[in-house]
């Protein structure tokens, strides 16, 4: 093996580094954290005496490490009320920059509690919902390239959460993400919010999330999942009757569109071979995965066990020169062996290397694209993008 490393360094190939999170992100390694509030979108204002889009960002109190992942978390409401100052989002957010996360707790636009009685209205209110988070999400991104990544973060590692209509957003961004798994009833209110992308701001970045967390959320249409989409962990009660853990009308309300919550995901998720994990209460009702006792009891705990598994510290990672404003998104990660490959560079060389850093994939003018890999054994690869002396480099286990 020492021979093979040797080789490696000598012909320029990635050599393997085995690397152990330091003890972060699992355990309270932080007492407290520190809170900024920053402006992350100018375009639309939250309410009439609140321009802009706000967030609050924890940071770990006294920490001087760079590069931690990034939990962006979005509260509950119905679509109407709340805001990031909701308790269940105040202490996801604390309890996750205590392990040594940058966490995010981000307003996002609402709707009257009148529009309740209306499905278009409501629909609009969502989509317009996942609009703000993406830009939340290239927020982060931008100031990466832009500011020197002013809050110490691995632009790579980005998750997406929230609680209730917060991670109905969430789920509905992640899963919904090409134009052909749009149906043509919804094109209109996709339109009005900007694409799919979206038209909050900060343009230019990535939107695409490592994975999603959902406390008590369902997705609008099992549809919008296929096996490429990222993966998901998520905390519900079977007695849930606001957002039902199986499918049913939203809040119960006849009137409003039906969603399929965490018992559905999850089963659709395992027929497509998505990476999941499910923690049911049998009771409790929709406060159940946000209670005091079971937040720090059960949900804390269960989302930072799955979200560790997939982070690229506890991983045999592949190193490389790479420049940090080369975005790229290789996703789902892990996968059984179909990829997407999002990047904004056009018409670039992608190599996969394997662990012992031979080629074993390679195509020329690549640019954001679907690949079939399932000629490629479980392990652990390194897909490389190269473009005007530019590489940017992501670790992708196939199982």
């Amino acid at each position: 093996m020492r021979n093979n490393v040797l080789i490696f360094l000598l012909f320029g190939i990635p050599s393997l580094i085995y690397s152990q999170c330091e003890g972060r992100y699992q355990d309270d390694i932080f007492t407290d954290s520190d809170v900024i509030t920053v402006e992350y979108s100018d375009v639309y204002d939250w309410s009439s005496s609140e321009s802009g889009l706000d967030m609050d960002i924890y940071l770990p109190q006294g920490d001087e490490f760079a590069n931690r992942p990034l939990i962006i978390f979005a509260h509950g409401g119905s679509f109407y009320a709340g805001n990031k100052n909701n308790p269940e989002a105040i202490a996801f957010c604390k309890s996750f920059a205590k392990k040594g996360y940058v966490t995010a707790s981000i307003q996002y636009r609402l709707t009257s509690q009148f529009s309740l009685l209306d499905s278009n209205i409501m629909i609009q209110t969502v989509f317009n919902a996942i609009s703000d988070m993406k830009a939340a999400v290239r927020y982060f991104k931008q100031d990466v390239s832009v500011n020197n990544n002013t809050y110490g973060i691995d632009s790579s590692q980005v998750f997406i959460g929230g609680y209730s209509a917060g991670a109905v957003a969430a789920i509905n961004l992640a899963f919904l993400n090409h134009e052909d798994e749009v149906p043509v009833y919804l094109q209109p209110f996709v339109d009005a919010a900007g694409g799919l992308e979206g038209n909050s701001g900060n343009p230019g970045y990535s939107s695409k999330p490592k994975a999603v967390i959902s406390l008590a959320g369902a997705i609008y249409l099992k549809s919008f999942m296929d096996s490429l989409d990222p993966p998901i962990v998520s905390v519900h009660a079977q007695d849930d009757a606001t957002v039902s853990y199986n499918c049913d009308y939203a809040l119960g309300i006849s009137l409003l569109p039906i969603l399929c919550g965490s018992g559905e995901i999850h089963s659709s998720a395992e027929s497509l071979e998505i990476n999941n994990d499910l923690y049911t209460f049998e009771s409790g009702g929709h406060l159940a995965p946000v209670a005091t006792a079971n937040m720090s009891a059960f949900s804390v705990p269960f989302v930072a066990d799955f979200l560790y598994s997939l982070l690229d510290c506890n991983q045999t990672t592949i190193s490389t020169n790479e420049n940090p404003l080369f975005d790229l998104v290789v996703y789902p990660n892990p996968t059984s062996g179909n990829i997407a490959i999002e990047t904004l560079q056009k018409n670039v060389d992608l190599k996969i290397y394997n662990a012992l850093g031979k080629l074993v994939f390679s195509k020329k003018s690549v640019s954001s694209q679907k690949l079939n890999l399932h000629d490629l054994k479980s392990g652990i690869y390194s897909v490389i993008l190269s473009s005007n002396n530019r590489q940017a480099n992501r670790k992708l286990i196939v199982y």
